[in-house]
């Protein structure tokens, strides 16, 4: 639930056109709706773990999917909006709490018809439609449960910092977008985002 909600921020955060309207109003709003209850499906942790168990055994292996990046975080400086990642079975990322998802898995594409749909453990807000697969052979199970994880995220630890990659974003030198990504943590990791001991 906590992904979840973050997730949601996430999503909200990128969008442009916000109706302030009733942050004026003196009356308190009653009919608020908030990101989490948008959705009439909820799954148990059963049901979850049973769909995670059966969709491990569909994950693609070389496909091409589509991640959309953070454009304001510096592991991203240099990359496109969404970023092409060669995706195998690699372990599903989630992020929460201190940590940053600079790349996710799946391009949000705007859908004004679109109702709020709940994907295993997260959710794709109303007004969008997630789009996963670019290239190579991705089964819809499979792209239920990489949908919205993380491939790329940044957690301080300390006075330094975890950079993950999901997969392997220097594959035989051949994957450029995430390749620059990958020389973004290396080059900048030391410095950015971290509190580095000055002697004076």
């Amino acid at each position: 639930m906590a992904y979840n909600i973050d997730l949601m921020r996430e999503i909200y955060s990128i969008e442009e056109n916000i109706d302030i309207s009733n942050a004026n109003e003196n009356k308190v709003d009653t009919e608020i709706k908030y990101p989490w209850e948008s959705s009439d499906v909820n799954y148990s942790k059963e049901q979850l773990e049973m769909r995670d168990k059966w969709q491990s055994t569909l994950m693609p292996s070389g496909a091409i999917v589509s991640a959309r990046a953070d454009t304001e975080h510096w592991l991203t400086f240099g990359a496109e909006d969404v970023v092409p990642v060669l995706y195998g079975n690699y372990p599903i990322l989630m992020t929460g709490g201190n940590s940053q998802a600079a790349l996710r898995i799946g391009e949000l594409i705007p859908n004004k018809d679109s109702d709020t749909k709940t994907i295993n453990w997260s959710q794709i807000p109303s007004g969008y439609d997630l789009n996963v697969r670019m290239s190579g052979l991705v089964w819809p199970e499979a792209s239920q449960r990489i949908a919205n994880s993380a491939y790329l995220t940044r957690e301080k630890v300390g006075k330094g910092q975890i950079i993950l990659f999901s997969g392997e974003p220097n594959f035989r030198g051949s994957a450029r977008g995430t390749n620059r990504l990958w020389l973004n943590a290396v080059i900048y990791g030391s410095g950015l985002g971290t509190n580095a001991l000055v002697n004076p």
